[in-house]
């Protein structure tokens, strides 16, 4: 799997996100150039802890500015969040069970997930916050 390059089009105009994001494609960078990663490796017990930890305070940062800004979506983006954090809670049980696809199964889930969400998910709220003045 080739490592995430941060693009323009990652960009949802609000910079502190856009931090957050370029961190979070960071954490995953170092998974897809770690080598011979097992189940009980330590890089996957330790970048499935920086992820949740650092996933939790992104979208309460994301979801702390829909809030201030009366964003309409706020649910349903909402529900997208809960939906990360049961996958990821699933996959940390996992791990423990020396499941052994757990870290391809981990890799393709955090990298696909948090593309598919920066560029179509969190897409919806950019114009939002733009003409709200947040950047």
């Amino acid at each position: 799997m080739k490592k995430i390059n941060w693009l323009p089009k990652y960009s949802v105009g609000v910079k502190l996100l856009d931090e957050q994001h370029k961190k979070l494609i960071l954490m995953l960078n170092r998974l897809i150039g770690a080598k011979d990663i097992t189940t009980g490796s330590e890089i996957i017990s330790e970048l499935i802890t920086q992820m949740i930890t650092y996933s939790q305070e992104h979208f309460k940062t994301e979801e702390d500015l829909m809030v201030k800004s009366g964003y309409p979506q706020l649910n349903q983006h909402y529900q997208s969040h809960a939906k990360y954090k049961k996958k990821v809670a699933d996959l940390c049980i996992a791990v423990p069970l020396d499941v052994p696809v757990v870290p391809q199964v981990t890799l393709n889930f955090l990298v696909d997930w948090w593309q598919n969400h920066i560029l179509n998910v969190d897409m919806k709220y950019k114009s939002f916050f733009q003409e709200k003045g947040i950047h």
